[in-house]
């Protein structure tokens, strides 16, 4: 498993991509059961090295069924890195979304969808779209680890057969 750790830079956040929007608008989350880790969980979390991040965020949307992003309640934010690199942010609870609900992206919020729509429709169609996926964001948009959305769909999938 290759990672790749960049530093990102939100020069762009907010892009229309109205395949995903479309998808979320009409993918309800069934369960009311939400991951929320304690303020103690986010710090040593964020303290970890990006493989170690990464791991931990596959591990908590395959078994808890379900990823946040961010949006406006219709679109979800998209932002560029210094690479040119189109990425959609996610993170496997609300209480991490919410960090970055500062700056420039203060006026938007968390937006929840369950993880079989995230395999079955928005990474097939993010990898199309060369977009990539931003795992675990930061407030301060450093250590943001940015990945292909089929290798993270193949890693879920591996993940996701532990759990069967």
């Amino acid at each position: 498993m290759m990672l790749r750790y960049l530093v990102i830079k939100i020069t762009i956040i907010k892009i229309i991509f109205p395949i995903i929007i479309s998808y979320f608008l009409d993918y309800p989350i069934m369960n009311n059961n939400l991951f929320s880790p304690n303020e103690k969980e986010i710090n040593n979390v964020h303290a970890l090295r990006p493989y170690q991040q990464y791991n931990y965020f596959v591990g908590k949307i395959a078994d808890w069924e379900q990823v946040w992003s961010l949006g406006d309640g219709e679109n979800l934010v998209t932002a560029w890195n210094d690479e040119k690199c189109l990425f959609l942010p996610l993170w496997p609870a609300k209480a991490y979304v919410e960090l970055c609900l500062t700056g420039e992206w203060a006026n938007f919020t968390p937006m929840l969808f369950t993880l079989e729509h995230l395999m079955t429709e928005i990474l097939p169609d993010m990898h199309e779209a060369n977009i990539k996926v931003a795992l675990m964001m930061q407030p301060d948009g450093k250590k943001t680890l940015v990945y292909d959305a089929a290798a993270l769909l193949a890693d879920l999938a591996e993940e996701c057969q532990q759990y069967e």
